[in-house]
């Protein structure tokens, strides 16, 4: 069984304040409704735990342990 034991959950709500108060956070949503964030210099896509069956599938992954850190 393969874990992927390194990944990040970000609820909207979440990101949604630190887009609020950071004034380098800007967030959009893409055309497949997917939440992009702009990080400083970086854009940054987040996908919900419910969609990410299908590229851990891609990847062989059998599970991921989400976290979400702190700020």
């Amino acid at each position: 069984m393969k874990i992927d034991f390194h990944n990040h959950y970000y609820p909207e709500e979440y990101l949604k304040y630190h887009e609020k108060e950071y004034p380098n956070v800007q967030l959009r949503k893409d055309r497949t409704g997917r939440i992009t964030a702009r990080l400083f210099d970086h854009t940054v896509s987040f996908l919900p735990p419910e969609q990410r069956g299908e590229i851990m599938e891609q990847l062989g992954v059998d599970a991921q342990i989400l976290s979400l850190c702190t700020s």
